[in-house]
């Protein structure tokens, strides 16, 4: 039964779901549009000229988007550590498979299209207003001095734009390390949280080591305007793009769209020996 799925038990397992959490996601929502409007306020009373910046809207927007995704896949999966509520999990009246689904459907991909929703009914004003109070226009350094680089605008993360400052694949690290987290907190039965966050960054710094020495050997001025792709100024002024070969960045992106998929599946495997 564990392996079975039946779209009717599924649907009767999301509105249960929601008419026991619907309120505290509805709560949620003003919480996540407050932070956000508050760290760009604080953007713009820092430096007004500067402020909402596509480096400060992308930031701002991935790393909330871990940060709180992280979190809130934790509090779905980590009430499974109490003996009580693991009970009450595992009775309910559908298979192992549909309980992961439904909750993956609201950690995972209604908290990802919400979050982002929120995040643009609170960016896209805050771009307008950081264009009349401040300079009209992003900075950017060219031989050592400041220089109008493009002019502000909303930050489309699901476009790549050449020396954006990011890259559409960046949306795969959510997803990957909401899945470790997830998978951390029903393996590790004690302190799930700090043990995940300890592996999940250790993994981090070994992929950024891995990245810094590839880069170790470019010139100072180099830039990667789009996903494993580098571009330097040679000394006549010319511009240089160095890529790995197609292949290599294929089976990199078959590897980041997997990963999160094979972590979720080890997570039900996890489940099914506690069921037991």
């Amino acid at each position: 039964m564990n392996a079975t799925f039946n779209f009717s038990t599924w649907r009767l397992l999301v509105k249960q779901h929601w008419a026991e959490n619907g309120r505290r996601y509805l709560l949620f929502i003003p919480v996540i549009a407050g932070l956000i409007l508050l760290w760009f306020v604080m953007d713009m009373l820092g430096d007004k000229d500067n402020a909402m910046s596509g480096t400060t809207q992308s930031n701002t927007y991935f790393e909330g988007l871990i940060l709180a995704g992280g979190l809130h896949v934790y509090t779905l999966f980590n009430p499974l550590n109490s003996r009580r509520k693991a009970i009450q999990y595992y009775t309910l009246p559908a298979s192992l498979l549909e309980k992961i689904l439904c909750t993956l459907f609201y950690g995972v991909f209604v908290f990802f299209i919400v979050y982002t929703v929120i995040f643009y009914l609170v960016d896209i004003p805050m771009v307008e207003l950081a264009k009349r109070i401040g300079k009209p226009y992003d900075m950017m350094v060219i031989n050592g001095q400041y220089s109008p680089s493009r002019f502000k605008k909303v930050v489309n993360f699901f476009v790549n734009e050449e020396n954006a400052g990011y890259s559409p694949e960046q949306i795969f690290i959510f997803f990957n390390i909401q899945a470790a987290v997830m998978l951390g907190t029903v393996y590790f039965r004690k302190y799930s949280l700090l043990k995940t966050i300890i592996a999940v960054t250790i993994a981090l710094f070994a992929c950024v080591a891995i990245i810094s020495k590839c880069t170790w050997y470019l010139p100072g001025n180099w830039n990667q305007p789009q996903f494993l792709t580098w571009q330097i100024n040679d000394y006549m002024g010319n511009r240089l793009t160095l890529a790995p070969p197609s292949w290599m960045i294929t089976l990199v992106k078959i590897f980041g769209l997997s990963l999160a998929p094979v972590l979720w599946y080890i997570t039900w495997l996890r489940l099914q020996e506690k069921e037991v």
